[in-house]
């Protein structure tokens, strides 16, 4: 596990907004709630997010954990997991990403670690047959 800097996660959450919103990231509102688009060539899809890690075939992924206060909880918890205090963002391993989504009211946002977005899991989100089903934007080339 590796912390990211303020500067490159604020960086990263900007991009989400950017590629996926109106381009205009706001630290006072949650990061799904600015989420408003979809990119041209991208389909939406509801997916179990073991099977999606798994067909990845990467060694390392970043996470965004929402800076929203509402999510302070979640962030307080991970970093406790990784022995770290008040951190929100950060280079893991794919085994590291599954024990931050162990918690399902955790708001997250995977990407690779060329900053593109893979996964959102947020506190709505649903488990089916103790899987937790995350929103993967996916290219269109890649279904």
């Amino acid at each position: 596990m590796e912390i990211l800097e303020k500067n490159v996660a604020n960086e990263l959450a900007n991009r989400i907004v950017t590629d996926f919103g109106d381009g205009n990231y706001r630290k006072e509102r949650y990061i799904f709630d600015q989420i408003t688009r979809l990119p041209d060539h991208y389909v939406s899809n509801r997916v179990p997010l073991s099977p999606l890690l798994a067909s990845l075939g990467v060694a390392e992924l970043l996470v965004i954990l929402d800076p929203h206060p509402n999510n302070s909880s979640c962030v307080k918890d991970v970093s406790v997991h990784f022995g770290v205090e008040n951190e929100w963002a950060y280079k893991v391993t794919v085994d590291e990403v599954r024990a931050v989504v162990s918690n399902e009211d955790c708001d997250l946002y995977l990407l690779n670690t060329n900053g593109d977005l893979i996964a959102v899991g947020c506190h709505e989100d649903s488990i089916e047959e103790g899987e937790r089903i995350v929103w993967a934007p996916t290219p269109e080339a890649n279904t």
